[in-house]
């Protein structure tokens, strides 16, 4: 038995790496054609991008919402220790 190989990325079709990074789809395809991401063409001229699977790794949408929730947290936090007198 052979090791097992583990990758940190995988292909996926330009339209689900821009719901992946929260990109817009036409810009993803501009990176695409400029080579500024590392991507192919298939012959029907689709493209493939490489997206990062580390699982350090969130999509945009996930991380704006989870930032907003912090930030409404925070203001809660600072609102209370102003009514009580705490400083933090």
């Amino acid at each position: 038995m052979g090791k097992e190989i583990i990758s940190n990325f995988k292909w996926v079709s330009a339209r689900q790496y821009a719901i992946a990074t929260g990109m817009p789809y036409q810009q993803v395809l501009t990176l695409c054609k400029e080579e500024r991401i590392e991507s192919y063409a298939t012959e029907g001229g689709c493209y493939w991008v490489k997206l990062n699977t580390n699982s350090d790794v969130v999509p945009r949408a996930e991380y704006n919402e989870l930032l907003e929730k912090y930030t409404k947290v925070s203001t809660k936090l600072e609102s209370i220790e102003n009514i009580l007198g705490i400083k933090a």
